[in-house]
């Protein structure tokens, strides 16, 4: 009998948790969703002045001088970021050459505030100057 009851206590337990685990993730996945819906996709092509891609550029995001998302760019060249619907002018995208000459120049640093009615950015970069 003791074993019986070991038993169903153990099929009772996973139960529960397994219950208050799907709640709970079934409630995040909500808050999620609603979350994204309010984001939208914008992208940035950075390319030399010889036009070509320039990959390994850190690409920082910042929403009201706080940083939102930090990414760099891919083999094209390219990154893709979120900005909130209708808030994106409280945006700023800094670029930012941080290993020097290794994606094919050492590139000065740009930044740029995302408008609303632009989905795709294509930024050439210059070289630093020698001093």
């Amino acid at each position: 009998m003791n074993r019986l009851s070991m038993h169903i206590k153990r099929i009772l337990q996973f139960c529960i948790t397994g219950s208050c685990a799907v709640v709970l993730a079934a409630c995040y996945g909500v808050q999620v969703e609603e979350m994204y819906n309010n984001l939208v996709q914008k992208k940035l092509t950075c390319t030399s002045e010889s036009n070509e891609p320039i990959p390994g550029l850190k690409v920082t995001v910042t929403q009201n001088g706080q940083p939102a998302e930090t990414l760099s760019t891919d083999s094209v060249g390219t990154a893709e970021f979120l900005v909130e619907e209708g808030k994106t002018e409280s945006y700023t995208v800094h670029i930012e050459d941080v290993d020097g000459g290794d994606n094919g120049g050492d590139f000065a640093s740009e930044t740029f505030a995302p408008d609303s009615s632009k989905d795709e950015y294509k930024l050439n970069m210059t070289e630093k100057t020698s001093q």
